[in-house]
């Protein structure tokens, strides 16, 4: 079901009224304060003037403090006034062009978009003089960045120089349209020239007649790299047209960006919220893992573990009724909610930072911990736990029913909490191509095909849209030679479809590539070193494509880093 925009926050009341949302938006709102000193004190509130005619004969007294090239330019001096706010290390060497200091964008909010966009590698299509460049070099492997103009390659090169990033960045002059054929990335970020100061003055700022290359054009190249991609855009943008970028395969995320109290942009995320690694054929993962969270972080239980696309890692403790929330580089954890929910078995986390966390075992029902107001909301009725919960890209919430052998479903679009629909499954348990016998782990992909761990048939079970009759994908009873499983317990697709599985009574991970099925990580039996697993339940990738684990019995969290750099180079043998 569609809803009205004013449904869904109060905070974009400044957008059409009439405009009416597809499915899988969200739509988002991030303050940002300046640091100190940001600003000059001619424009800072305290200094601020209160008639024009003071302003005017403030500027006059200062002049001395401003370059020469600034004096007799009232629209570039405005920029200037503002330098640190575009550069905290402006002083130390930064080189700016007339549309540098008109097109830059101002560095927290660079620094913010970049903390979103971890990945290994992302492409900054329109570079400019490397504002964005060098902040995403602080969060990202590797970056790639593209201008069409020599002199702005040259700039930003500098400029990361000050940063001290250089090293992490490959700047190419070219024309992103023309190059991209040849480019690969996880994101590309696209900040194509709006055509300088003037765009403010337009009411509704157009994809089409006011992006000189054709904002359409620039994102369906895009697309052809990656489907994860950021757009940002000025503040007055028509939102109906960025709407109609999206298709059914991507959901989106609109966010406003205010800095002291002052819409600036809005930044469009067409990304999913969790990470789809691509792997080369023989990816190979350390074999030894590292904790990242013990007993007294995690409790005697960790049941669920979510790492988003930002490289947030969410736990369930499943003992103390709290969510444990940390970044990937953090030691301790930076967050843990607590609330209504009692013995949470699982959890999902949209790209906006909202929580669907299982609230089954006392209360019947699922629960969101919405991040912008910090409560939480009931979105589900269930009878039981729910073993594991995923939401689609049509904002579908799906709860696997360990006990009652069947997953079940919602729409989130529906105003009223109706009734669920059965996704697989026949409520008994069983082992013909429609029933399930204590499903586990499930996953929906963008063709919302529907995976399921069929815990105690030993095998993982695929659904397709509108079919009850489920396909064994993985286990010994598959119609082509896959793998022997022991209680599947957790599922995850890469972004190529190759399934990844916690295979839980064999103590191991087991993933396919075009050669087949093989053991990842947990390989060596059942135990505590560093090299083995006891009875893990469910495990996530992050932006890298390093593994995520929750060891249950030895009540830990083990972290298998990817070996990019082995690959072409592993030997292994297909598991039977």
């Amino acid at each position: 079901m569609k809803s009205s925009l004013i449904e869904y926050t109060k905070n974009w009341n400044h957008l059409s009224y009439g405009l009416v949302l597809k499915q899988a938006i969200h739509l988002h709102t991030q303050w940002m304060e300046d640091d100190k000193m940001a600003v000059d004190d001619e424009v800072t509130k305290e200094n601020k003037p209160k008639d024009k005619k003071k302003k005017s004969k403030q500027l006059i007294l200062d002049k001395k403090n401003i370059p020469e090239e600034f004096h007799n330019d009232s629209e570039l001096l405005k920029y200037w006034l503002q330098r640190y706010r575009l550069f905290s290390k402006f002083d130390e060497g930064i080189v700016l062009d007339r549309e540098g200091w008109f097109s830059v964008t101002p560095e927290k909010i660079a620094r913010h978009i970049a903390k979103r966009c971890r990945s290994d590698v992302i492409i900054d299509a329109f570079c400019g003089v490397g504002g964005n460049t060098i902040q995403f070099a602080f969060t990202c492997e590797r970056v790639i960045a593209i201008d069409i103009d020599p002199k702005k390659i040259e700039m930003a090169k500098q400029n990361a120089r000050v940063y001290g990033v250089e090293d992490r960045i490959e700047f190419i002059q070219g024309d992103f349209l023309e190059l991209a054929p040849t480019l690969t990335a996880d994101i590309v970020y696209l900040s194509p020239p709006w055509g300088g100061p003037s765009y403010g003055t337009i009411d509704l700022f157009d994809l089409e007649k006011n992006i000189e290359l054709n904002g359409y054009r620039i994102f369906e190249v895009a697309k052809k790299i990656t489907p994860n991609i950021v757009y940002f855009l000025p503040r007055n943008v028509n939102v109906e047209q960025v709407i109609s970028l999206m298709d059914d395969k991507t959901p989106l995320e609109l966010e406003q960006n205010f800095l002291n109290n002052r819409l600036k942009t809005i930044t469009a995320y067409f990304a999913l919220s969790f990470n789809q690694p691509k792997f080369c054929p023989t990816a190979t993962w350390n074999p030894n893992g590292i904790t990242i969270a013990n007993q007294s972080i995690v409790g005697q239980k960790p049941t669920a573990i979510f790492v988003s696309t930002n490289n947030t890692i969410y736990v369930a403790n499943n003992e103390n009724n709290t969510i444990v929330i940390w970044h990937e580089e953090s030691v301790n954890p930076t967050k843990i909610i607590s609330g209504n929910f009692k013995e949470p078995s699982s959890i999902f986390v949209t790209s906006n930072g909202d929580i669907y966390i299982d609230d089954g075992y006392e209360n019947g029902r699922v629960q969101k911990w919405i991040a912008e107001t910090n409560i939480t909301v009931t979105v589900m009725n269930v009878n039981s736990s729910c073993w594991d919960l995923f939401v689609d890209i049509n904002d579908t919430l799906y709860c696997s029913i360990y006990f009652r052998h069947q997953v079940v479903k919602r729409s989130l679009n529906d105003a009223v909490m109706t009734s669920n629909r059965i996704a697989a499954g026949t409520g008994s348990e069983g082992s013909a191509s429609n029933q399930l016998f204590l499903p586990y782990g499930i996953f929906v992909d963008v063709n919302l095909d529907l995976y399921v761990a069929d815990w105690r048939n030993h095998r993982v079970q695929l659904f397709q849209p509108g079919e009850s009759n489920g396909i064994t994908v993985a286990g010994s009873t598959s119609l082509n030679p896959t793998i022997t499983l022991f209680c599947p317990s957790g599922i995850l697709l890469d972004a190529e479809k190759y399934l990844f599985i916690v295979d839980h009574g064999n103590h191991r991970v087991v993933g396919s590539s075009l050669n087949g099925f093989r053991c990842l990580v947990g390989c060596y039996g059942k135990g505590s070193q560093s090299s083995q697993l006891n009875f893990p339940t469910s495990f996530s990738f992050d932006h890298s494509g390093n593994i995520f684990v929750i060891d249950l019995s030895n009540r830990r969290i083990q972290k298998f880093n990817y070996l990019k750099r082995y690959c072409g180079k592993s030997k292994y043998n297909r598991m039977r």
